[in-house]
């Protein structure tokens, strides 16, 4: 499930919340680094373009991703939270905070986020499934009747 969400981070970040004609380039490159896996040096070279940019949301929201894939959970919520204070009807910085809480096993933090992405754009696929999740992992079938057996076909 943890790479299910890097992967969602990873693809929301390019989705823009507000970007300028000037910094889609530079922050294209810094995307190509964290998708190979480059995290250092993204994350050195968006946190100089975040000194120069402050309030970047695309920037910042880059930096959270590169914080979650190193499991820099503090600093993923920070930059995530900021990108909410900037831009307060994205569903898609409430979803990306939503996978930290998940992550850290903040379930009910979690759940608030995906159902506050769920008011501002109700038929987000991320937070649905985000929110099918979490509600699996805070309510697990204590006596499952069925199961699986090979194939996917249930039994009794």
């Amino acid at each position: 499930m943890r790479n299910f969400i890097l992967i969602i981070c990873l693809f929301c970040s390019f989705l823009p919340l507000h970007a300028n004609e000037e910094s889609v380039p530079s922050l294209n490159i810094i995307s190509r680094l964290a998708k190979d896996g480059n995290f250092q040096n993204a994350l050195n070279a968006v946190t100089v373009y975040i000194a120069k940019h402050p309030n970047e949301t695309r920037a910042i929201k880059l930096r959270g991703h590169i914080f979650f894939a190193q499991n820099r959970y503090p600093e993923a919520l920070a930059d995530f939270s900021r990108v909410i204070e900037l831009v307060p009807n994205s569903a898609n910085a409430y979803v990306d905070r939503a996978g930290v809480y998940y992550a850290i096993g903040d379930l009910d933090n979690a759940l608030v986020d995906v159902n506050t992405a769920l008011e501002i754009k109700p038929n987000s696929s991320f937070a649905l499934i985000l929110k099918d999740s979490i509600l699996d992992k805070q309510n697990p079938p204590k006596n499952p009747s069925f199961k699986f057996r090979k194939g996917g076909v249930l039994k009794k």
